[in-house]
């Protein structure tokens, strides 16, 4: 499994500025990180929470990481609670 890290506060802190944003992107990049998900908005803790699990059952259970991303943002923008950040 590959390590995952959500910094959904960092992140939307980060968009103040393009430098800080690309930053955090490289740091990532000089990690290892071969997929890096970030949103420009403020997302909830109970949304950011969703989109991770349910995003990695799907891909522990062998869909590729877009397949797995597309089908789980289709999902949320089903469910009124979760489909606007």
């Amino acid at each position: 499994m590959e390590p995952s890290l959500s910094f959904s506060r960092r992140a939307t802190a980060a968009r103040k500025t393009a430098q800080v944003c690309m930053g955090y992107a490289e740091q990532l990049v000089l990690a290892g990180a071969q997929t890096q998900v970030t949103s420009l908005w403020n997302v909830s803790d109970k949304a950011t929470r969703s989109l991770m699990t349910d995003f990695y059952q799907r891909f522990l259970n062998g869909e590729k990481r877009l397949e797995a991303l597309s089908h789980v943002q289709l999902t949320m923008l089903a469910r009124p609670e979760l489909s606007h950040p």
